[in-house]
């Protein structure tokens, strides 16, 4: 069962990276507006999953052998014009062995957005920013981390309007364990 679960996350690790390496290949000018970094946590659960700890606290995901402490966010421009929000964030790796490439993230944290009343997935941002430090931030993702080590990263999600968007926090077995909402203004 253990293989079965190593196996699955191994080819989305692998379909996360090569769709990540298309999104943002190549980059433009700087154009942003900035978000509220005001959050909020609804819900928050302690779980155990590969020999380290899954849990939400405030700002601060513990997925695993990652720690994911969110700083704050920004909308910024995408290249195809769409609104694109850039959750800033210090990833580091609190394991004492090599870990995969933290493009994993997107299995473990989803996003959402009250669309006509109803929650509606956002999905990691599928062109790049007009900002190119965000863009340097987001390509951090596809780096892998040596035990001990951090990186400066940027979630980004293709944003649907201007409500707010709340992050879903999910452990090894796919259950929600907490979320977190960041306003866009």
């Amino acid at each position: 069962m253990l293989k079965n679960k190593k196996f699955v996350l191994s080819a989305i690790v692998v379909a996360v990276v090569a769709v990540l390496g298309v999104a943002f290949s190549t980059f433009q000018s700087q154009n942003t507006e900035k978000a509220s970094t005001t959050s909020k946590t609804t819900k928050s659960e302690k779980t155990q999953g590969n020999d380290k700890e899954w849990s939400v606290k405030g700002h601060v995901f513990h997925g695993g052998s990652l720690v994911f402490d969110m700083k704050n966010s920004e909308v910024v421009d995408s290249t195809d014009g769409s609104k694109i929000i850039a959750i800033h964030t210090k990833l580091s790796d609190v394991s004492d062995i090599k870990t995969v490439s933290s493009a994993a993230v997107y299995g473990a944290i989803t996003a959402s957005q009250k669309v006509n009343g109803q929650d509606k997935e956002l999905y990691p941002a599928p062109s790049q920013s007009k900002n190119d430090q965000v863009n340097e931030a987001s390509r951090q993702l596809k780096q892998k981390l040596e035990p001990g080590q951090s990186h400066n990263i940027a979630l980004m999600f293709a944003l649907e309007n201007n409500s707010d968007v709340t992050l879903h926090f999910q452990n090894p077995d796919k259950k929600e364990i907490g979320t977190t909402t960041f306003k866009v203004n």
